[in-house]
């Protein structure tokens, strides 16, 4: 039997509306939503919290500074590098499946707009930054994670407690941008992993804000003529 025989042999009513163009761009943006949400958000909020652990519980921090007079810290650097490179991965994998859907809009206000509304947002120092690290840690070397914990009786004006990338170790041996290298001259000799999230992340979710929010002013006529359809389906 033949591809078109199998597919005829096996079609449904609903096939009209999962193949509408309107619920063919909805599960398209919504795929790419979620993974927003659900997995860079998801990300970089945890990288945040755990990099943050010492300012803000006392108890933990306490208890980091005895590790780190033992072992290093290792443990703690351990699942910092691991959050770390889930956020620069997921982030890189983001921009990469919004190119793809873009894709359909070229040539049109929308896409121009959207270039121009990227150029900015690569433009910050802390994108080009989280960009070069991606590639640097996949396919060069593994950062130097650390632990800014002094004094534990230090208050928190007095000394951030924090979890550290040491920009002092990583080698000029990689292809850095021109931007990149003016970030880690600026930050020099460590650069602070909340801060740099923060920023990062805060910028990040600007730029998705407003590519979601033109969905409606896209495809907002098809979406609702494939919802008729769906009521059509349900009431026969």
């Amino acid at each position: 039997m033949r591809n078109k025989e199998l597919h005829d042999s096996i079609s449904s009513p609903w096939d009209e509306f999962r193949n509408h163009p309107g619920q063919v761009a909805r599960l398209k943006w919504d795929l790419l939503q979620d993974f927003y949400q659900d997995v860079v958000r998801v990300n970089g909020v945890q990288l945040i919290m755990l990099a943050e652990l010492p300012q803000v519980d006392k108890k933990a921090r306490k208890k980091l500074f005895k590790e780190a007079t033992q072992d290093g810290g290792s443990q703690y650097n351990g699942e910092v590098t691991r959050l770390l490179y889930n956020y620069l991965v997921s982030a890189a994998t983001l921009t990469d499946h919004c190119r793809y859907v873009m894709k359909d809009y070229g040539g049109t206000d929308y896409y121009k707009e959207y270039e121009q509304k990227v150029s900015e947002f690569s433009k910050l120092p802390e994108s080009a930054f989280i960009k070069d690290l991606r590639n640097y840690f996949a396919h060069h070397k593994i950062p130097s994670i650390g632990l800014s914990i002094g004094d534990i009786e230090f208050s928190d004006d007095e000394f951030r407690h924090e979890a550290l990338i040491y920009t002092s170790d990583l080698d000029d041996s990689t292809k850095w941008s021109a931007a990149s290298k003016k970030y880690i001259e600026d930050n020099f000799p460590h650069v602070y992993t909340a801060g740099l999230v923060k920023t990062h992340l805060g910028a990040l979710s600007v730029l998705y804000a407003w590519i979601f929010s033109n969905f409606e002013h896209l495809h907002g006529q098809d979406h609702d003529e494939s919802l008729k359809i769906k009521e059509r389906i349900l009431r026969s």
